[in-house]
Parts: structure tokens; C-alpha cells; sequence
């Protein structure tokens, strides 16, 4: 049976043992049971405080047919990548060499056009 959240989370119930498994950082957790997480399997790791230190906890106050979770908001994913170092190479702190930046390409690299209008068109500069 499923009840209606405010949120994409979806709180079941079957009369089970289950219905009364609540993540919270102790059993007695305080927050209201309307917005704590139900945990169904019994495991710590469904309950997403799980790497801050949460628990799934059996046999709580809480209960999924009483509206246990109903109110329960799960966390935004972070949209910013974690950018891990690939090597243990420290990029060099020693200033570039003086002389012109060597820039592959076959076109020959010359002195911008004048500012007046251009008849060339593969003449692409821009400000």
C-alpha cells in the first residue's frame, strides 16, 4: 500500500516488522517520525545520513501505517563532480620559458588585419 508524499519518496507499509524500521542517528531519535527516513531492510546503508553517521534502527516509535516518513525529504544529489588527482605529480611552480607560445596549426600565425574592413574572407579576428 502506498500513501501520498509531498515528495518523490514513497512510504509503504504491510503490517510488517518493517513498518516500524526508521533511520535516526539513535533509536529515540528526536526528530518527529512524520520526517524521518523508513529504512525497509534493516540496513544502515539505506538510510542516506549513512555516511554522516545515521543507522537503520528496528522496532522504533515510529510507525510507516501512523505516518511514519510521510514527510521525509530525500537529499538533492550534488550536480558538482568530484575532481580527484590522478596522479601524486604536483603540477611545476617554475615560471614558462620567455619566447613565443608554439601553436600547432597550418595556418601561418601573423599580425592581426587592420581595423578598417577586410576583403580576406578567412579573415576572422575578433575583439
Amino acid at each position: 500500500f502506498l500513501l501520498p508524499t509531498a515528495s518523490a519518496y514513497q512510504v509503504t507499509w504491510n503490517n510488517g516488522p518493517e513498518d516500524n524500521y526508521f533511520c535516526g542517528m539513535k533509536w529515540d531519535d528526536p526528530q518527529p517520525c512524520s520526517v524521518r527516513q523508513n529504512c525497509r531492510t534493516g540496513k544502515h546503508e539505506e538510510c542516506e545520513g549513512f555516511a554522516e553517521g545515521e543507522k537503520c534502527f528496528a522496532f522504533t516509535d515510529c510507525d510507516s501505517k501512523a505516518g511514519g516518513g510521510h514527510d521525509f525529504v530525500p537529499k538533492i544529489p550534488d550536480e558538482t563532480p568530484t575532481v580527484e588527482p590522478t596522479g601524486s605529480r604536483m603540477p611545476s611552480l617554475a615560471p614558462l620559458p620567455p619566447g613565443p607560445t608554439k601553436i600547432p596549426t597550418e595556418m601561418p600565425i601573423g599580425p592581426p588585419p587592420p581595423l578598417d574592413r577586410s576583403d580576406d574572407p578567412t579573415d576572422y579576428w575578433f575583439c
